[in-house]
């Protein structure tokens, strides 16, 4: 998953499948102005899934496309 505006970026990359509880295992990576940073965490699939489509809605709302 990739989302971009002009001054912040993530990108979440999978480093496993999801499990038999929705789990994730991902490496994400941050930068916000000159700041940037990665973690490798856990997440759930479908948290993951709500996550974009709240963002995607919040996009449309602003007229930004990420």
């Amino acid at each position: 998953m990739k989302l971009r505006t002009a001054s912040f970026s993530l990108d979440l990359t999978a480093r496993r499948v999801v499990d038999d509880e929705d789990w994730v295992r991902v490496w994400a990576d941050a930068t916000v102005g000159v700041f940037s940073g990665g973690v490798e965490t856990y997440l759930q699939l479908g948290d993951l899934r709500r996550f974009k489509d709240q963002i995607a809605v919040i996009a449309r709302k602003g007229g930004h496309a990420l």
